[in-house]
């Protein structure tokens, strides 16, 4: 069970660095918990597209 570990850390730091660089951690939170809770791969998704939404410009 070392993997899910490392999915787990990696998830919480994504998580702490979407919470820092937003406006609306609440949403950020919201859709981060929904995600993980359903599958940890769609948790994975949502970052991504949260992290392009944010970079290219899109709230």
């Amino acid at each position: 069970m070392a993997i899910p570990g490392v999915l787990l850390v990696v998830a919480a730091s994504l998580a702490r660095v979407a919470l820092a660089s937003t406006d609306r951690p609440l949403f950020v939170v919201g859709v981060g918990t929904l995600a993980m809770a359903t599958n940890i791969g769609a948790a994975f998704l949502a970052g991504a597209i949260w992290w392009l939404a944010r970079t290219r410009g899109f709230r």
